[in-house]
Parts: C-alpha cells; sequence; structure tokens
C-alpha cells in the first residue's frame, strides 16, 4: 500500500513530523515552566536562563545549520538532526536540580540542535514539489516576453 503514495507526499508527511516535533519542543518548556520552577526551586532569574538559552542558539545556529544541510544533503543532515533532537532531549533529564548552569548548557545544545530542521525542509521543498529557489545565489530568470502587438482594426 505505502508504495501507491507518491514519494512526495511520502516526505511532506516526514517533514510535516519533523516540523511538529521541533514547534513540540520550542514550546514544551513554556508549558511546563511552573512545574519545573516548584519541582526543583529555581528562582525567575535562572528560569529565565533556561528558557533563553533555548532561544538564543536556535536563533544564532539558524545559518550554521543551513550551511550543515547545503554541504552534507537534506537527507543526511535531517538523519543527524533527528538523532541529535533524542540524544540532546534525553540529557536534560539528567541536568542536576542544584545546578541550573548545566541544564542552561543542555538546552543551548539542544537549540542549537533543532534549528537546522528549518533550512533543510525548505530545500528538501523546493526539491520534491519543483518551488522556484529565492535565495539571493539563484540564477534569475529571464524576463518574460513582450505580448504580441494586437493587429489594427
Amino acid at each position: 500500500m505505502l508504495r501507491t503514495i507518491p514519494i512526495r507526499w511520502r516526505v511532506l508527511f516526514v517533514l510535516f513530523v519533523v516540523s511538529f516535533v521541533n514547534y513540540f519542543l520550542r514550546n514544551a518548556l513554556s508549558v511546563a515552566y511552573p512545574s519545573i520552577q516548584g519541582e526543583f526551586g529555581y528562582t525567575n532569574q535562572e528560569m529565565g536562563w533556561i528558557l533563553n538559552a533555548f532561544n538564543i542558539s536556535y536563533t544564532l545556529m539558524m545559518i550554521p545549520g543551513g550551511i550543515f544541510g547545503e554541504r552534507y544533503g537534506p537527507r543526511r543532515a535531517l538523519g543527524g538532526i533527528a538523532v541529535a533532537w533524542g540524544i540532546l532531549t534525553w540529557f536534560t533529564g539528567f541536568a542536576p536540580a542544584d545546578n541550573p548552569e548545566v541544564t542552561v548548557t543542555v538546552f543551548v545544545e539542544r537549540g542549537g540542535g533543532t534549528d537546522d530542521a528549518s533550512p533543510i525542509a525548505a530545500r528538501i521543498f523546493r526539491r520534491y514539489f519543483h518551488l522556484p529557489d529565492i535565495s539571493p545565489e539563484a540564477p534569475k530568470r529571464p524576463p518574460a516576453p513582450e505580448p504580441a502587438p494586437r493587429p489594427p482594426r
């Protein structure tokens, strides 16, 4: 049955799952914020560092992530990112409660590992759905030809 589904729709499903997991990882911490703060006794300042560590590294690593995807290809890069997500999320559970600096470090690494998915997914979309490349380095299309003049009446 899977062979009857065109490859582009299977790719779209995989990209949807990757994007959903990426979105979930970015937003799960803000939902769990009160529970984490109450259980571990973090101050508002420490929680601010933990929450922003992920967002700052996510933003700073976006361009290197795109370069990584261009260099190694989207298939290998996205597979590596998925493995990194799992490992770094697993490490988050081992951060000690009495040392929030370790939690910040893990979230910096996790943010740097999840941001690569967006530029790589964009490249996969362009390839499988035949979308035009809008990057500045993309060759420009020639202008459309002028319409033929209408004959006089």
